[in-house]
């Protein structure tokens, strides 16, 4: 008997990168730094996938809300 092959995102969430093929990841990501996922995307765009470097240009162009500016 053959058996699929799922890919389970169960696992630990990658704290370093943002994945914006990942679904649960943009949503995840988006509502952790207090944006929607267009703008979510169009900074990892902009800056690359690095949670570190997407938080710094939301900052820049004012969009995470002040409780995000507590390290995690």
């Amino acid at each position: 008997m053959i058996m699929a092959h799922y890919s389970s995102n169960r696992g630990t969430r990658n704290r370093t990168n943002i994945n914006v093929k990942n679904d649960l990841d943009v949503h995840y990501w988006a509502s952790e730094l207090g944006v929607d996922q267009k703008a979510l995307t169009a900074a990892v765009r902009k800056v690359g996938p690095s949670i570190r470097k997407v938080r710094e240009h939301l900052k820049m162009g004012g969009g995470l809300n002040e409780r995000d500016d507590v390290v995690r």
